[in-house]
């Protein structure tokens, strides 16, 4: 921001959003491989003000990064987005054994506490305050402040779906979220337009810090076989039960999600 600019207020953050079409973010995102800056000079402080309560944003947090404090659109909302997440969530659930033991968070608004930016992921999963065997909640006064207010902000597995963002873009996501105490899984994926390809990553966080190397990754088409794109996910892991505890009746040990599915029902879907 130059010295004579305004100061960046709740207000002119409005503004600076409201001014966006979608048509000039469709153009910029197919013509253009930098960041969308929507306002720069941006606070920490404002920026997690002006997002803790999103609902009535023209844009919501999980399509908006802040970057060296330039307010930056991210992705937007289209029809293969909206469908990968949605079908992973489907299948997912059901690839537990019973989806009504696992706490499906959606995209809430994360915190990591004072200074740190907040955060959406475009999905969230955790275990219940009373999931049967569960351990005890992470330590929050473990490196900086973080804040774990409720059960339902303890997040285990963080899904985050980039149609437009990139892959570094997904990756500092990713990163955010692999500081989050309690995380156990980042998992990121890339759809193209039509929803006929899907590239993921998943991430095994064993302690908090910089994202490390996927343990499973991928890229698959709607032509290719199927069944070669199966994302194994350790239930155990996913709802804090210590290694040896039973789990909840009727959930799998492990949770074996259809890659494959999950991208052709996207498909199907973005082409009716």
């Amino acid at each position: 921001m130059q010295d004579d600019a305004p100061v960046p207020t709740l207000e002119s953050i409005t503004a600076a959003f409201e001014a966006v079409s979608f048509e000039q973010l469709l153009h910029h995102f197919t013509t253009c491989h930098e960041p969308f800056v929507v306002l720069s000079g941006v606070s920490v402080d404002l920026f997690n003000a002006y997002f803790e309560d999103d609902e009535e944003a023209p844009f919501r947090l999980r399509f908006v990064d802040l970057v060296d404090g330039d307010v930056i659109i991210t992705d937007v909302a289209s029809c293969a987005h909206e469908t990968v997440i949605g079908n992973f969530e489907y299948a997912f659930l059901q690839a537990t054994g019973d989806g009504d033991e696992v706490n499906s968070s959606g995209s809430f608004t994360a915190s990591r506490g004072q200074g740190i930016k907040m955060m959406q992921a475009d999905a969230t999963y955790g275990p219940f305050y009373n999931t049967l065997n569960r351990g005890p909640p992470p330590t929050l006064d473990e490196g900086p402040p973080r804040v774990l207010r409720r059960c339902s902000e303890w997040v285990t597995l963080a899904v985050v779906v980039g149609h437009y963002q990139t892959w570094t873009g997904l990756e500092a996501a990713g990163n955010w979220w692999s500081h989050y105490v309690g995380v156990k899984y980042v998992l990121l994926m890339k759809v193209n337009e039509n929803a006929s390809t899907l590239a993921y990553k998943l991430f095994e966080i064993s302690q908090v810090g910089d994202l490390p190397l996927p343990s499973q990754q991928g890229s698959l088409t709607v032509d290719d076989d199927m069944k070669q794109y199966i994302l194994r996910i350790d239930t155990r892991h996913l709802l804090a039960i210590p290694h040896g505890d039973e789990i909840p009746s009727g959930m799998h040990d492990v949770c074996a999600v259809d890659l494959g599915r999950v991208l052709r029902q996207a498909h199907r879907s973005c082409h009716n």
